[in-house]
């Protein structure tokens, strides 16, 4: 009787952490780089950690971008969209600059930012 009386007790912590944990947002991002510069300048994504990132470049040359803090790297090249997709799991400003462009190292000028505030 102990056992079934804590399970009933428990039940709505534990199923709710599981109705939590499939709540938190997948967050789209889709963005263009032409010549190196992305369309509409950087812009600042507003997450919160936990939230779900697919994050997604076009490009009209091939490139290789770099997400600091994260360190995580997503190439794309004409007709063929780079994708990252990860966890906001770190609180802080996180830039996405562009480390090569057409086969050069590229300016690291930032294509975008994340704003990840804490949950």
């Amino acid at each position: 009787m102990k056992y079934i009386l804590l399970l009933l007790t428990l039940s709505p912590l534990l199923f709710g952490a599981a109705a939590n944990a499939e709540e938190l947002p997948d967050i789209q991002i889709e963005i263009t780089v032409t010549d190196g510069d992305p369309e509409n300048g950087p812009v600042a994504y507003t997450l919160t950690q936990g939230d779900q990132v697919t994050l997604r470049v076009a490009t009209d040359r091939p490139l290789v971008a770099h997400l600091h803090g994260y360190d995580l790297e997503l190439a794309a090249a004409p007709g063929d969209v780079g994708v990252l997709v990860f966890a906001a799991e770190l609180a802080g400003r996180f830039p996405l600059t562009l480390h090569g462009y057409d086969g050069e190292h590229g300016s690291e000028a930032a294509l975008l930012y994340l704003d990840v505030y804490p949950r």
